[in-house]
């Protein structure tokens, strides 16, 4: 088996992919995500820099009791990305598309700079700073905010990368 597809049994993301053998395999189709945001629905801001990404109900952590997945958990998995112990491999793709995900991952860096980091610590560092680009409208809207418009990223969403991350892992 690919390592994605192991990978799929215990993560998803706000899109995936179908599991076709055709073309509509390439395309982006939500998955947490409640529907693909456009600009005529209102989930695209105009100028294609601000999306606002509904969350489907029913998307449930394996928690006692379970509780649902919620717009903040996706933040926490941005910020998890960011993590100098043991960050994302392909961070520069949100980075470099994220408001204020470099400054974010750079000062996280440079907390732990030459120091030990426990799991608490690298938890304290993300729950005490912000990145300016993403934030929530409650618990069901995820709001990303580009440094300039990105017609990849929904494929950058699509990516195992940006999972979400519950608040039991702090």
């Amino acid at each position: 088996a690919f390592s994605h597809q192991i990978t799929r049994l215990f993560t998803r993301q706000l899109f995936s992919y179908r599991t076709t053998l055709d073309e509509s395999a390439l395309v982006p189709v939500p998955d947490v995500a409640a529907e693909v945001p456009t600009v005529a629905g209102g989930g695209v801001s105009p100028d294609g820099r601000r999306y606002r990404i509904r969350l489907r109900a029913g998307v449930l952590w394996d928690t006692d009791p379970p509780r649902p997945v919620t717009a903040a958990d996706f933040v926490r998995g941005f910020k998890r990305m960011a993590n100098p112990v043991a960050g994302a491999g392909a961070i520069r793709y949100y980075t470099s598309t994220i408001r204020g995900m470099a400054e974010f991952a750079e000062g996280y860096r440079r907390a732990f700079a030459g120091r030990s980091a426990s799991a608490a610590d690298l938890a304290g560092y993300q729950n005490a700073h912000g990145i300016a680009g993403l934030s929530t409208d409650g618990d069901g809207v995820l709001v990303i905010d580009l440094i300039r418009p990105a017609n990849d990223l929904l494929n950058l969403l699509a990516m195992m990368f940006a999972s979400p991350a519950p608040v039991e892992y702090d």
